[in-house]
C-alpha cells in the first residue's frame, strides 16, 4: 500500500522538480543480467531486463543525467565534493559472461562508463554460486520426465552454506555441474575482464564466492573482501579498489567499514538499499533496476519520493553499530 501511495504521489510531481531537489545525489543503478535469452542459471532466481528494456533505461539516464566513471565517483565521495549536476554510473554484479557479450558493446556505443563487480572464485568458470547451481538444477528437474516438487522446494531455499547439499542433489539427479560450467561458461574469463578494462570499464570485487555478509563472522567478512579485491587488482592491474556486497550490506557492522578503510583494503564499498544515506562514509547505496522491472523513469521517481518521506520522518540514514 505504501509503495502504491508513493507511486501515485510521485506521478503528481514533475520529474525535473524531483531531480532538482536531489541534484547532488548520484544515481547508481545495479543489474545482474541483460539478455534476450532464457539464462538457465538465473532463470529461477529473479527477473532480468532484455536488451530493448536495458537500452531504453540507458537512453532515459543519458537524457536526464551526466555519465561519470569510477574515478570520478571515488573522487567525489573521498573528497566530499558535490557533483554539481545530476550524474549516474551503472553497475553490474556477479560477473556473468553476458556482461562482455551483450552489455559492454551497448555501453561503448552509447559512451557510458560502468563498473562490473566480479566474484574472484568464479572467474574463468572455476565454480558457481549456490543459488545459480540451484536454478540450473530446478530447470533440469522441470525438463526431466519425473518432476520432483519436493526437491524443487528444497533448491529454492538453498543458501551459501548449503553448497555440499546442492552438489549431492546434482549427483542424485545425475547432473554434471562441471560439464555445465565447461560448456555454458556462465562467468567472465580473465581474458574478457582484461579486455573490458582495456576498453575503459572498471572492474570491482564482489567477494570470493557470493556469501550473505551478515551471516559471516567478522574475520571471514574481511577475508572475503581482501582476497577477492587483491585477485581483481592483480589480474586487471588497476590502481583503484572497489567492492560491492553480494546480496545486501544490511547487518554489516561499523567495525567492518572502519577496518576496510583503515587497512586500505578498498576505496569504496557499494550496497543495495536504494537512494539512501549511510553512516559508513565510504559505503554508497545503489538502486536495483531489476526488482520491479519498471522503466528507469519510474524506478528513480519512486526512489526520490521514498527519500522525501524518509527525510520527513528522519529515517534516511542507515546507522551502523
Amino acid at each position: 500500500m505504501r509503495n502504491i501511495i508513493v507511486s501515485i504521489l510521485g506521478n503528481a510531481f514533475p520529474f525535473s522538480l524531483l531531480q532538482k531537489i536531489f541534484t547532488n545525489r548520484i544515481i547508481i543503478p545495479y543489474f545482474h543480467m541483460i539478455s534476450d535469452d532464457d539464462v538457465i542459471h538465473v532463470k529461477h532466481l529473479y527477473r532480468y531486463k532484455n536488451i530493448l528494456q536495458f537500452e531504453s533505461d540507458l537512453e532515459f539516464l543519458l537524457k536526464k543525467y551526466q555519465p561519470i566513471d569510477a574515478v570520478d565517483l571515488i573522487d567525489i565521495v573521498k573528497k566530499g565534493k558535490s557533483p554539481g549536476k545530476p550524474c549516474f554510473i551503472p553497475t553490474f554484479d556477479d560477473g556473468f559472461s553476458e556482461m562482455y557479450e551483450v552489455v559492454t558493446p551497448i555501453l561503448l556505443k552509447k559512451g557510458i562508463p560502468a563498473i562490473f563487480f566480479v566474484n574472484s572464485g568464479f572467474i574463468g568458470n572455476k565454480g558457481m554460486a549456490v543459488q545459480n547451481k540451484s536454478s540450473v538444477l530446478i530447470e533440469h528437474i522441470h525438463n526431466s520426465k519425473t518432476i520432483s516438487s519436493e526437491m524443487i522446494s528444497k533448491l529454492k531455499v538453498m543458501k551459501y552454506g548449503d553448497n555440499n547439499i546442492v552438489d549431492e542433489m546434482a549427483m542424485q539427479l545425475d547432473f554434471d555441474m562441471d560439464d555445465y560450467l565447461k560448456k555454458r561458461k556462465p562467468y567472465l574469463s580473465e581474458e574478457q575482464l582484461r579486455k573490458m578494462s582495456d576498453k575503459g570499464f572498471f572492474i570491482g570485487s564482489h567477494s570470493i564466492d557470493h556469501p550473505l555478509y551478515r551471516d559471516l563472522g567478522f574475520e571471514e567478512q574481511i577475508r572475503q573482501t581482501k582476497e577477492s579485491t587483491e585477485v581483481i587488482t592483480e589480474k586487471i592491474s588497476c590502481d583503484y579498489k572497489l567492492f560491492a556486497f553480494p546480496h545486501t550490506d544490511n547487518g554489516v557492522t561499523k567495525k567492518y567499514f572502519e577496518t576496510v578503510v583503515d587497512q586500505n583494503i578498498v576505496d569504496l564499498t557499494l550496497g543495495t538499499s536504494g537512494l539512501k544515506e549511510d553512516s559508513a562514509k565510504y559505503n554508497i547505496q545503489r538502486i536495483s533496476f531489476e526488482k520491479t522491472m519498471d522503466h528507469a523513469s519510474k524506478v528513480i521517481r519512486i526512489q526520490y519520493m521514498k527519500k522525501i518521506f524518509r527525510i520527513l520522518i528522519n529515517n534516511d540514514i542507515i546507522h551502523r553499530i
